[in-house]
């Protein structure tokens, strides 16, 4: 009897695989999560800006 087996292999690479598509997922999730923060605080900094600046011409 073989210590690995076929089947086990192809379980054990099914195993692998999925996982490193989780981890793919979640790393994507996280950069998409964190860029879209990135925007949201680069836009209220913009307008903050451009509300002070129109506050101080008038």
């Amino acid at each position: 009897m073989e210590l690995f087996d076929a089947h086990t292999l192809v379980i054990s690479a099914v195993l692998l695989v999925h996982i490193l598509g989780v981890v793919i997922i979640a790393i994507a999730a996280a950069v998409l999560v964190m860029s879209l923060f990135s925007v949201v605080l680069a836009v209220h900094a913009v307008r903050t800006t451009w509300a002070l600046a129109r506050n101080t011409r008038s």
